[in-house]
This record gives C-alpha cells, structure tokens and sequence, in this order.
C-alpha cells in the first residue's frame, strides 16, 4: 500500500510490537487497548490535547439512564454553533479519551462548542441502543446549549466510523420523529450498509487499523440477529434519504468501509442532498487520529472546519480526491 511514509512507519512498528487485530481479542482486551495512557509515544502518534478554555464533564439524561458527554467552548464568553461528535469504535470501544483530540482540533478549529456523546456500548448494550442514546442526546442538548454557549441555528452531527453511522442514523431519526433541525452531517469513514459486502471490503480485507473480520466481530456484538443488518437504524442507506442534513462525506483509499461512504454521498446526492463527498488517497480507516503523521489528516480537519463555518452546500454534488498535503 502507497501510504504516506511516516503513517506507514507507526503501522510498521504497531505489527512488529504484536499488537492483535480486533476479532483476536473480547471486548475488553480491546477496550483495555484502547486506554493506554498518554505519553511521548502516543503524543507523537496523535498530537497533543490543544488547550481550550473550558472543558466540562457533564450527564445527560436518557431513557435508559445518563449518558456521559463531555463539552468543548472555544471561547469562554460567546456563543457558538453547535457540534454533537459521535466516536468511533465499531460500537464495542471507543469512548471520550480515545477522540478527545479530535473534539479538541474540531472545536479549536471550527470555533463550535462541540459535545461529544459517550453512548452505551455492545455487547452489553445491542442494538439499538447507541442509536436511543445519540438521538436522546441531540434532543437534551438542543433544549440547554445556550447554558454552555451553545446556538442551534446551524446543528451539526459528526462521527467517524461507527460513529459516522449513528450520525447518519440520528439525523434521519430526528427528520422521522420532528426532533431538532439539523442543518450539517459530517460523516468520517462512516459504516452506512451492513447488508451487503462492498468491493473495498474484500480489496481491503487486511488492511490496517480495520480489516473485514474486525467489521464481522464488530457486527457481531452489536446486533441481536442478522435481520437487524437490514434496518435503517443499522443501514442507513436503506432509509428515506429525502430532507437530509446538508453532508460532508470523507472516505480514506485504503480503507475496507470506503465504498459504504462513498455509496452513501452519491446517494444522498440523487435525493436531492447537498453533498460533499471527499476522498483522500494513501490513508487508513482512522486517519484522522494521527494528524502529526499525515498531512492528509489535517488536509481533513480544515476541509471540515470550512464546511462547519460556511453556508450549507447547495447544487450538485461535489467529488474531490485530496492531493496529498505535505
């Protein structure tokens, strides 16, 4: 694989170190990985947290009990548009530490207090409860954003991966049941059809970060039966696509969930969506994660404080394969 040399490099290094691929591991052993505590490796790897000046842990209330978030301001004393982050992780891992860059660079960047959801995770919460959980959170937070500097006259979701899905999920639910008016969906690597197996997925079967096992396990543990792969809840794709969020889409050339992402902006486009679909070559599923080694990653972070700060896309839809960024 053509990757850019210094995210080669950290994969190399992740092999010969022994690090297991998801399906070789539970559930916990994954989410254990997942922890490591922050030093000058990881620093490197990922960039340090960008300072903000306020940070909060807070609750919400749910259906089925609180759900941790966590609230990012850029600015102490103004009033931002808001940015409601799912994480990734496949719906198994994954929580507020793992993407607290990220909801940091995103905030910084776009000048959005952003509230990041640590929805429940399979397989101790199936589906479809990360869906309840992101769709009661966008509704909690669009009642009391102005008590942390928050305005909701340009609501925006975003995830990555796992969390691009439910992104895409909780804004067709909130357009199905007249909850708040989203106005932007960012959708990073996003999973949007478990019913069929794409072409990327068998290409890409060992890739790094993510291979077609890992999505098989990932699956797994968050579905009840094989039925639910079927559900817009669970496919996105397969749902009413009309009167959607204007969509930024971002997919990575080696990545096993590339044609899902790119399935999904082509047709979000035929619907009449306003669409940006972004594809940018010589990256990994989870890219984003490692913006000190790729400049394709931070290529990423501007293309999306640009479409939070700018009028919704409006028009056709927009294709672009990102020339590397050095």
């Amino acid at each position: 694989m053509n990757l850019e040399w210094k995210l080669k490099a950290m994969l190399g290094l992740a092999k010969i170190s022994g690090v297991k691929p998801y399906h070789q591991m539970t559930p916990q052993q994954a989410r254990r990985l997942d922890k490591r505590p922050r030093n000058w490796l990881t620093n490197m790897v990922m960039g340090k947290p960008i300072p903000l000046p306020h940070v909060e842990d807070i609750k919400i209330p749910g259906r089925s009990g609180e759900i941790p978030a966590r609230v990012y301001r850029p600015t102490a004393d103004q009033q931002h548009a808001v940015l409601i982050y799912f994480h990734g992780g496949g719906y198994v891992v994954g929580d507020l530490d793992s993407h607290d860059n990220i909801c940091r660079k995103l905030a910084h960047d776009s000048g959005r207090v952003v509230f990041a959801i640590d929805y429940r995770l399979a397989p101790e919460n199936k589906f479809p409860a990360a869906t309840e959980d992101c769709f009661d959170a966008l509704q909690w937070v669009a009642q009391v954003a102005p008590q942390f500097g928050g305005h909701t006259n340009d609501l925006a979701l975003a995830g990555d991966s796992a969390g691009g899905n439910l992104a895409a999920v909780t804004a067709q639910v909130s357009r199905n049941h007249n909850g708040p008016r989203v106005a932007k969906q960012i959708l990073i690597y996003p999973a949007t059809d478990a019913s069929r197996t794409y072409p990327s997925a068998e290409t890409f079967a060992n890739a790094p970060i993510l291979t077609r096992k890992d999505i098989d396990w990932f699956k797994n543990h968050y579905l009840n039966d094989q039925e639910e792969k079927f559900n817009p809840l669970c496919s996105p794709l397969l749902g009413n696509l009309n009167n959607l969020p204007a969509a930024l889409i971002l997919t990575a050339e080696f990545d096993p969930l590339r044609d899902q992402g790119e399935a999904y902006a082509r047709a979000l486009s035929q619907n009449g969506v306003p669409t940006h679909y972004n594809h940018y070559p010589r990256q990994v599923h989870g890219f984003l994660s490692f913006p000190p080694l790729s400049g394709q990653a931070r290529q990423a972070f501007a293309d999306i404080a640009d479409f939070l700060k700018n009028d919704a896309v409006v028009g056709e839809e927009r294709l672009e394969n990102r020339e590397e960024s050095r």
